[in-house]
């Protein structure tokens, strides 16, 4: 009778690797020195009561500079969103936009929320949309003027949205929803863009119209902070990552804070990361069912 085999040790996994493929971002926009910040967030943090909302966020990107931001649901980067535009109290921090406080700059900044947070039964066209964000303009219980009326047209020809601009806004598909939010901002002239989960529930074809879209406003220096779950669209088409998971875990240029050891402590748990035989590297985790 022969002896059993010796029980195998347990196999020690190695640690995960960098990525393989190199990571190519878009091309850099030229930053003649001395620059001041479109926008700069300094240790910002909110609370619900003893919960914790985000904490000690910091960041700032340059004119016409695109900023993804990422993390599982729940990490705070709705939060965020919203103290930086000052629907939410912070507990602690500072917001400036163009070296200036953001209190006093609020209009140079717009939000465009989560599609599911807009009553998209509101019974409001599409011109009525855009046209809101000319009030700060405008004036309370005035009329559009010239100026107005021109902005809103010239913002809704950026996105090609003019032809629809009679159409109620639940009649629009998701992709033109968010070209018209979009267009909001422009009238708005807003220098900052805040974009909550764009690309979320839309098919490759709008996903294809509003990057379009971005590189437009990227052209017209307009600085864009992007929330997407796309960590493949993450990594290819921004100039800059930041990494959120309740607290800041990176910050910086793609190539730099893009990697497997960055992306597990955002993302936490056991993360697989593979080729797809394609440009851009797939990654799973058991944390973020959505990404």
């Amino acid at each position: 009778m022969k002896p059993a085999p010796p029980i195998a040790p347990d196999v020690t996994y190695p640690k995960l690797a960098v990525y393989h493929d190199p990571i190519t971002p878009i091309e850099p926009l030229p930053t003649p020195a001395p620059v001041t910040p479109a926008i700069e967030v300094v240790n910002l943090s909110v609370r619900y009561g003893q919960a914790s909302g985000c904490e000690s966020i910091t960041f700032s990107a340059l004119p016409g500079e695109r900023i993804a931001v990422i993390g599982p649901n729940g990490a705070g980067k709705s939060t965020m969103f919203k103290a930086v535009v000052g629907l939410l109290p912070m507990s602690s921090g500072t917001v400036s936009v163009s070296g200036e406080p953001c209190a006093a700059s609020h209009d140079l900044v717009s939000y465009v929320p989560q599609h599911e947070s807009v009553d998209w039964n509101f019974p409001a066209n599409v011109w009525d949309v855009v046209m809101m964000s000319r009030t700060r303009h405008i004036g309370y219980f005035r009329t559009p003027r010239k100026p107005d009326r021109q902005a809103v047209r010239e913002a809704l020809e950026k996105v090609e949205m003019w032809p629809l601009r009679h159409r109620q806004i639940g009649q629009l598909s998701g992709g033109q929803r968010r070209r018209v939010f979009i267009a909001r901002a422009l009238a708005q002239k807003a220098s900052v863009l805040l974009m909550d989960e764009p690309f979320a529930g839309v098919d490759a074809a709008a996903e294809a119209e509003i990057m379009s879209v971005l590189d437009t406003l990227r052209k017209l220096n307009v600085t864009l902070i992007v929330s997407t779950h796309n960590l493949g669209q993450a990594a290819h088409h921004y100039d800059k990552v930041l990494m959120i998971n309740r607290q800041q875990i990176a910050f910086g240029p793609v190539a730099e804070v893009f990697n497997a050891q960055n992306l597990s402590q955002t993302f936490g748990g056991f993360l697989t990361v593979w080729q797809d035989q394609s440009p851009y590297t797939v990654i799973a985790d058991d944390s973020c069912h959505e990404c």
